[in-house]
């Protein structure tokens, strides 16, 4: 009776966790930073190359800061109760600064602040999704990459639009579209040197191509790069003094390993010679070249490729390669509840799996030990619903959205696995179960 109960009781615990994980992951709102301490992905370097601004978590709160260019007197700049502010950038006088803020369905806005972060203004409208923004040389005009709202976060092929550029005067007004192209993915925005042309990097192509825009053609043109730049270069910047262009690639050594690794390189655009900057056997990104330093930024993810992204900060001599890492002390961080912080961990589609393979197991367990011609129960019941489930992803696929039926269809696939793991363990119980009797 002792070991009937025990089994009920493991039964009753793991059906009771498998409901509040699969309430928690449908109705619990997916976000690995809300209790995340640690950098984001941008930052910019002070025209004068004397300070960092940056973005950075606190608690899940995502605020403006900048430091010294040592890492040290780190002061906040801008922070918000309800939005998370990020990717920060200097204007070239360094007297002006713009951030995006983004909203609780992770729609970014663009404001522009004082220097201090004081006098915030948003400059665009929930109708529009901002990717990145640059001011313009004179600091009056701001350069954004944006999508219509409304189309951001759709799968490719339910919208014909996409990407494109876009201005608007520092003071505000109605932004103006300078492109109309649907780009599926813009990247790495900048400015030239002469302040004539706004670049950025298009992933659409079959090869990294770096693009710009001619304000004074009003017309995008593609910038002249030597061979020899990878196809699937990421994170393209071109130096203040536009010699050299930085980039992320895939490293040769990692090219047949399951998990590729990215290192950062350094073009020489009059002899297309490329030389490798980094070997830290994970993932280098956003590189930034100092204006009057030969020494460049970068972001090093150290946990590549796990959610949320933990980045190291440092700043390499280009011509010795060495490195130097930045340490940011940022005052006010908030300790971690390690009581939500648990609960949120039940709310992915790995725990619910786990939870429901191993009440399958118990609940065949039970039914060997006190109803065993019932053993194969769990199994058969598994294998119907998952035959069920097939088939009704094809039906919603073709009268509804192809999305809903492709997740029904993974649903449905672990089912028949979960049917097939049952009568592999009822099988082997009974197994063990004759050689004892035997």
């Amino acid at each position: 009776m002792k070991k009937k109960r025990t089994l009920g009781s493991l039964n009753a615990v793991a059906s009771i966790l498998v409901v509040v994980s699969l309430i928690f992951n449908f109705l619990l709102e997916k976000d690995a930073y809300r209790y995340f301490n640690g950098l984001d992905s941008q930052f910019d370097l002070s025209p004068d190359d004397q300070n960092i601004l940056f973005s950075y978590f606190t608690g899940g709160d995502e605020a403006i800061y900048e430091s010294n260019s040592d890492g040290k007197n780190v002061r906040k700049l801008a922070e918000s109760e309800t939005e998370r502010l990020h990717d920060p950038r200097y204007s070239s006088d360094g007297k002006k600064l713009l951030y995006l803020s983004q909203n609780s369905q992770q729609l970014n806005s663009l404001v522009v602040a004082d220097r201090d972060g004081s006098n915030p203004n948003t400059l665009t409208t929930k109708k529009l999704h901002v990717s990145e923004a640059v001011f313009s040389k004179s600091g009056q005009t701001i350069y954004f990459i944006a999508i219509p709202a409304k189309d951001y976060k759709k799968a490719e092929g339910e919208t014909k639009e996409g990407a494109d550029l876009y201005s608007i005067s520092v003071k505000g007004g109605k932004p103006k579209q300078l492109t109309n192209l649907d780009h599926f993915s813009m990247n790495s925005l900048s400015l030239s040197p002469n302040g004539k042309d706004v670049y950025y990097a298009l992933d659409d192509t079959s090869r990294a191509k770096l693009t710009s825009f001619s304000i004074e053609k009003n017309a995008e043109v593609d910038v002249n790069i030597p061979s020899g730049m990878p196809s699937e270069a990421y994170s393209i910047r071109m130096s203040p003094n536009g010699e050299n262009i930085a980039y992320t690639a895939i490293a040769k050594e990692s090219r047949n390993s399951s998990l590729y690794e990215y290192e950062l390189f350094l073009m020489d655009m009059a002899t297309g010679k490329t030389k490798r900057m980094t070997d830290l056997n994970t993932s280098v990104g956003n590189p930034k070249f100092f204006h009057g330093k030969n020494q460049i930024a970068f972001l090093e993810q150290t946990n590549w490729a796990d959610t949320p992204e933990k980045y190291d900060f440092f700043i390499q001599d280009l011509d010795s390669k060495k490195l130097k890492p930045i340490a940011f002390s940022i005052p006010g961080q908030k300790p971690i509840p390690w009581f939500l912080y648990g609960m949120s961990q039940l709310a992915n589609g790995t725990t619910a799996a786990v939870l429901y393979l191993l009440l399958v197991c118990f609940i065949t367990t039970y039914l060997y030990l006190y109803h065993p011609k019932r053993t194969y129960l769990p199994a058969k019941v598994n294998f119907g619903l998952g035959i069920i489930g097939v088939v009704s992803s094809f039906i919603v696929a073709l009268i509804s959205n192809p999305w809903f039926g492709i997740a029904i269809g993974g649903v449905s696939a672990f089912i028949m696995g979960a049917a097939i793991l049952a009568f592999a363990f009822a099988y082997l119980l009974k197994r063990i179960g004759e050689r004892k009797r035997k």
